[in-house]
C-alpha cells in the first residue's frame, strides 16, 4: 500500500461559525513541513490537493492566511464539491490516489463474539513474541473489547474480523494498554503496531481502499502516553499487517466534542 506514505489528515469542525477543512499540521506525510514554533503550522508547497471523504476523491484547493504560509494550519476550499456534513476527519494526498472510487464508509463496531473471546490466549501469545519489554504471555491478561467484522479476506491476509483487546487489572505493567488484532476465524493472522502496545482508548473512525485491491484499510483515533491523541491508518502490505500513525498531537480537546 504505497499511498500510506504520503497520506495526512484534514479535520473539518462543523461546529464553528465558519466551517472549515483544515490540515492537521503535525503529520507524517513527507509532503508537509511543521513549524516548531506554532503548533497546527505548516507549509505546503502544492496548492492543489487531494481529499478522500464520505463523498468520494475530489481536488481541493490550498489556502494559507493572510500573512502567508507560517500563518497556522492551512485551509481547503472544496473545488466544486461540497463540505462534509459532520465533523470529522479526513485524508489528504498530493495526488489522486490510484483507486478512483475510494472513499471513508462507516464502519460497523460490535461487542466481542464468542470467537473473539476464544482467541485471547493465542493474542497474548502473539503479542509476546513481538513485543520485546514482554517476557511472557502470563504478563498479558486481556478482555476483548470491540470487534468489526468484514467478508473473509477483507483485511488482507485471510483476515475476515478486526479486534481490539484490553490488558486487565491484573497485570502490573500493562494494565489498560490495549492491542489491535486480525483474525480469519480464531486464528491470529496480524498484529498491529511496532510495538504493538503503544495506543490505547482505540476508536474507529471509517473505512476505504485506496488503491482498489478489495483490501480495506481502516482509520481510527486512539491515544499514547507523551503523544497524546492520534490518528492511526491500519493497513495490509507485503503480506503483513501494519498500523502507522498519521497524526498525533497533544491536543485530544479539539476533538473531544465529537469523539468522546
Amino acid at each position: 500500500m504505497r499511498a500510506v506514505d504520503r497520506l495526512a489528515v484534514g479535520w473539518y469542525d462543523a461546529s464553528r461559525p465558519d466551517p472549515v477543512m483544515e490540515l492537521l499540521c503535525e503529520s507524517s506525510a513527507d509532503w508537509m513541513h511543521a513549524e516548531d514554533e506554532e503548533m497546527f503550522s505548516c507549509t505546503v508547497t502544492q496548492e492543489t490537493v487531494h481529499v478522500v471523504d464520505p463523498n468520494g476523491v475530489a481536488a481541493w484547493t490550498v489556502q494559507h492566511g493572510a500573512m502567508g504560509k507560517q500563518s497556522g494550519a492551512p485551509r481547503l476550499i472544496p473545488n466544486g464539491t461540497s463540505l462534509p456534513q459532520r465533523s470529522m476527519p479526513v485524508l489528504v494526498m498530493p495526488e489522486p490516489p490510484p483507486a478512483a472510487d475510494a472513499r471513508i464508509l462507516p464502519v460497523s463496531v460490535s461487542s466481542p463474539s464468542d470467537r473473539a473471546k476464544a482467541a485471547t490466549a493465542a493474542v497474548a501469545k502473539a503479542v509476546a513474541a513481538i513485543e520485546h519489554e514482554v517476557h511472557d504471555a502470563s504478563e498479558l491478561p486481556m478482555t476483548a473489547m470491540f470487534e468489526i467484522i468484514g467478508s473473509v479476506g477483507s483485511f488482507g491476509g485471510k483476515a475476515d474480523t478486526l479486534v481490539v483487546y484490553e490488558v486487565e487489572d491484573s497485570s502490573a505493567d500493562w494494565v489498560g494498554s490495549q492491542v489491535l488484532v486480525a483474525l480469519a476465524d480464531q486464528e491470529v493472522v496480524g498484529v498491529f503496531g511496532t510495538p504493538p502496545l503503544s495506543w490505547y482508548h482505540y476508536q474507529a473512525v471509517g473505512a476505504t481502499d485506496l488503491d482498489g485491491d478489495g483490501v480495506q484499510e481502516v482509520l481510527w483515533w486512539a491515544r499514547a502516553d507523551g503523544v497524546g491523541v492520534g490518528l492511526n491508518l491500519t493497513y495490509f502490505a507485503g503480506g503483513a499487517h501494519h498500523e502507522t500513525n498519521l497524526f498525533s498531537c497533544q491536543c485530544g480537546e479539539a476533538f473531544k466534542s465529537v469523539y468522546r
